[in-house]
Order: structure tokens, then C-alpha cells, then sequence
């Protein structure tokens, strides 16, 4: 009840490894996040793929995506992200994705 999301950055989304399965993710929205000196890492394809399998079947909710930075025009993207010239803009992009995907929590 206390995870809102999770953002794996550079990641190995084995969900498997984690002991977690695709139905934990019904109501937790998940992104993979990877930059453009790595192969796209085929457990977060896989994971991201399971999730999204059980929204094609109508069960659960949650949004879940594997973000290719390079895909989307950034190079220059490391697996140390949050240390290179464009961490800004990369923080910048993961909270806009969350106000996208994340419920927000009524204040009490």
C-alpha cells in the first residue's frame, strides 16, 4: 500500500529476481528507464511486456513503459544518468511521467 510507483534507472527489471510477478504491478504504475551506451536489457522488455500483457487481458490498471532515452532524441544518456550535463532534463522527464501516471494522494 505504500509504493506509489517505481522508476528503475538502468536497471535489471527482473521481476523474477525481485520476487515480484506481473500482477504485483496492477495498481503500481512502472517505468524502465535506460540510457543510449546500453543495449536495451531484455528482462526490462520482458518485464515491462508482462505487465502490459495483463492490461491487454483487462487486469489491473497501472501504466507501465520501458523509456528508451536514445529513442527519444537524448544521447549522451550514461547508466550514470543523474551524474551527466543533461540530469535536469532527465529528472525533469521522470517527474512529468510520474504527474502522467501516478495517482495523486488525497491530503489529509
Amino acid at each position: 500500500d505504500l509504493v506509489k510507483a517505481l522508476i528503475t534507472v538502468e536497471g535489471g527489471c527482473s521481476l523474477a529476481q525481485s520476487g515480484l510477478v506481473a500482477e504485483d504491478f496492477d495498481a503500481i504504475p512502472y517505468l524502465a528507464l535506460k540510457g543510449d551506451y546500453t543495449a536495451t536489457s531484455q528482462q526490462c522488455q520482458e518485464s515491462v511486456d508482462a505487465i502490459n500483457a495483463r492490461r491487454s487481458a483487462g487486469q489491473g490498471t497501472a501504466h507501465a513503459e520501458y523509456m528508451k532515452l536514445d529513442e527519444r532524441g537524448m544521447l549522451g544518456v550514461t547508466h550514470m544518468m543523474m551524474l551527466d550535463a543533461n540530469n535536469l532534463e532527465i529528472a525533469d522527464l521522470m517527474l512529468e511521467w510520474v504527474g502522467d501516471n501516478v495517482p495523486r494522494v488525497p491530503r489529509r
